[in-house]
C-alpha cells in the first residue's frame, strides 16, 4: 500500500514540477522577470474567512428585505 501512495505522489509532483518548469521556461524565452509565488496559508484562510462572513452577511440582508417584501403577501416568510 505505502509503494501505491508513493508512486501516486511522485506521479502528482512529476506533473506539478512539469508544468512549473514549462511557464518558467515559457517566461525565460520571453526574456520576462521570473517571480518565485509567496503564498502564506494563514493570510489565504483569514481573507477567505473574511469574505464567507461578508456573503454570510449578504446572505441574512437578502432574506430580510425579501421577508419585508413578502410581508401580507401569500409568499411565505424565509427563516433568518
Amino acid at each position: 500500500m505505502e509503494t501505491l501512495i508513493a508512486i501516486l505522489m511522485v506521479s502528482i509532483l512529476n506533473i506539478v514540477c512539469f508544468f512549473l518548469g514549462a511557464k518558467i521556461g515559457q517566461k525565460v524565452a520571453n526574456n520576462e522577470p521570473i517571480e518565485t509565488p509567496t503564498i502564506n496559508p494563514f493570510k489565504a484562510y483569514q481573507e477567505h474567512m473574511e469574505q464567507k462572513e461578508v456573503q454570510d452577511e449578504m446572505d441574512k440582508l437578502e432574506k430580510t428585505l425579501a421577508n419585508i417584501d413578502n410581508y401580507g403577501t401569500n409568499k411565505p416568510q424565509m427563516k433568518i
